[in-house]
C-alpha cells in the first residue's frame, strides 16, 4: 500500500477495537486469545486494544479462566458495567413508547404514554419529555453524556415541563455511564441529510412535524438519531428480524398510513429527501392517491386524514369480511409498484394492519407480478419501529465509543 495512502493509526485503532467490542457482546464474556483466534487479529493487538478499551470503561475483566496449562490463567473479559447506554423514543399516533438499553441491547428499562390529543403538539412534547425522565429515573440511568451539559436549563416554554438536564462530572462517574445515543423513530418522512421532518400534505401525524432534537436539546447533548418508523422497521427485521442475511427485500407497512423500507444490496434506501417508499402517494383508483382510496373506501378517521386503525382491525377480524379484500387489493398494488422497479428478493408485510393475519393469503394470491419474491409477515409485529430506533442507536453508540 502507499504510505501517503495509509489509513491513519487512530482509523485503524478504532476499527480495531470496534471489532474486538462487538465479538465480546457476542459473545458475552471472552478473553484475549478468543479474541485473536475468532478475528484473526495478533495477540498483541488484541492486548492492547483490551486494555484500551478497560481504561475507557467499554469492558471489565470479570474473571480468570484456568486454561489447564501449568502456569497458564487467562482472564476473561465482558462488557463493561459502566460502558454507557442508550434510549429509544417511538413517536407516534398511538402514543410515546421508550426504551433504554445497554451497549448490548439488554434493556434497562421501558414504559409508554397513551395518545395526546390530536394536533395538541405541546402536550406531546410535554408527553415525550417526561416519559424521558421517567424511563430515565426508574432504569437506574441518567442523562450524563460523555461531554455533559450545562448543570441545569430550562425546558422549552411550549412543553410545560420543568425538567432539567443531569448535571455532575460526565465521563463513566455515574449510573451506567454515559448516555451515548439517542435513536428515535417518527410517524414522518426525515429528511436524510438534516433529519429534519419533511411536511407532507394529508400526514396522518400532523402534530408530529416537530424536532425531536430540539424537543430534547436542554435535557442531554447526546446525539439524536431520527429516522421514519417505516424505515426503522426495515432496519429492525434486517437486523434481528425475518430480513436477517437479506441482501434486497421490501417492508411494506400499512397502519394509519402507508409506506415502504427497501434495503437493496444490503443498504436502507432513502431517497434524497427521505421520501423513498412513500407509496400512500402512487396513483388511486377512484382518488387521486393509494391512500385515498383507502380512506375513500370507508376506512377513514374522522378527526385525521388516516386508517382507523381499531375500525380496520374489527372489520378484518368478521370471517369473509369485503376489507380484507379491499386491503389485500391495496397491498397487491403497492407491492406490484415496488417489485416493478427493484425487484426485491422477499416483502415484509408490517403496521398494525398489515400484519393481521387475514391479509397474508390474500396479498399472496392477488400479486401475480412476474417475479420470484417471497411475501411473509415481518417477525418484530408492533415492535419493529421501536427496535430499531434502538439499532439505529446502538450502532452509533459503539461505533462513537471505540472512536474516543
Amino acid at each position: 500500500m502507499d504510505p501517503e495512502r495509509a489509513l491513519p493509526q487512530a482509523v485503524l485503532r478504532a476499527a480495531t477495537d470496534r471489532r474486538l467490542l462487538d465479538e465480546t457482546i457476542r459473545r458475552r464474556r471472552t478473553t484475549r486469545a478468543e479474541l485473536a483466534a475468532v478475528t484473526g487479529y495478533s495477540r498483541p493487538t488484541v492486548s492492547e486494544a483490551v486494555r484500551r478499551m478497560v481504561a475507557q470503561g467499554l469492558l471489565d475483566a470479570s474473571g480468570l479462566q484456568e486454561t489447564g496449562r501449568r502456569g497458564r490463567v487467562g482472564t476473561f473479559y465482558s462488557l463493561g458495567a459502566c460502558a454507557g447506554w442508550v434510549l429509544a423514543l417511538e413517536i407516534s399516533q398511538a402514543g410515546v413508547r421508550a426504551r433504554a438499553t445497554d451497549l448490548a441491547g439488554a434493556v434497562l428499562h421501558e414504559d409508554a404514554n397513551s395518545p395526546t390529543l390530536p394536533g395538541d403538539v405541546g402536550e406531546l412534547i410535554t408527553s415525550v419529555r417526561t416519559l424521558v425522565h421517567r424511563v430515565t429515573t426508574s432504569s437506574g440511568t441518567t442523562l450524563t453524556t460523555a461531554t455533559p451539559p450545562p448543570a441545569s436549563v430550562a425546558a422549552p416554554s411550549s412543553s410545560g415541563s420543568s425538567l432539567s438536564a443531569a448535571g455532575g462530572p460526565g465521563g463513566f462517574a455515574v449510573g451506567r455511564g454515559p448516555l451515548r445515543a439517542i435513536g428515535v423513530s417518527v410517524a414522518n418522512p426525515v429528511n436524510p441529510g438534516t433529519q429534519a421532518v419533511v411536511p407532507l400534505a394529508g400526514t396522518p401525524f400532523p402534530e408530529g412535524l416537530l424536532s425531536p432534537e430540539h424537543m430534547l436539546h436542554d435535557l442531554t447533548n447526546a446525539p439524536v438519531l431520527v429516522d421514519n418508523d417505516v424505515n426503522l422497521a426495515a432496519l429492525a427485521e434486517h437486523r434481528v428480524g425475518r430480513a436477517a442475511g437479506e441482501s434486497s427485500f421490501a417492508y411494506v407497512y400499512l397502519g394509519a398510513g402507508m409506506g415502504v423500507g427497501l434495503y437493496l444490496n444490503g443498504r436502507l434506501i432513502r431517497g434524497a429527501h427521505g421520501l423513498a417508499g412513500e407509496i400512500g402517494y402512487l396513483p388511486g383508483i377512484v382518488s387521486p392517491t393509494l391512500s385515498g382510496d383507502l380512506r375513500a373506501g370507508g376506512f377513514d378517521r374522522k378527526d385525521a386524514p388516516s386508517v382507523n386503525i381499531d375500525a380496520v382491525l374489527a372489520l378484518l377480524d368478521q370471517p369473509s369480511a369485503p376489507a380484507i379484500r379491499q386491503l389485500a387489493e391495496a397491498l397487491s398494488r403497492a407491492i406490484t409498484s415496488v417489485a416493478a422497479v427493484v425487484d426485491p428478493a422477499l416483502f415484509l408485510l408490517g403496521g398494525p394492519v398489515g400484519t393481521h393475519p387475514a391479509l397474508l393469503r390474500e396479498v399472496r394470491e392477488l400479486t401475480t407480478f412476474p417475479g420470484a419474491a417471497r411475501i411473509e409477515h415481518g417477525a418484530l409485529g408492533p415492535d419493529a419501529p421501536l427496535t430499531g430506533a434502538v439499532q439505529l442507536a446502538l450502532e452509533h453508540a459503539r461505533a462513537t465509543a471505540t472512536a474516543a
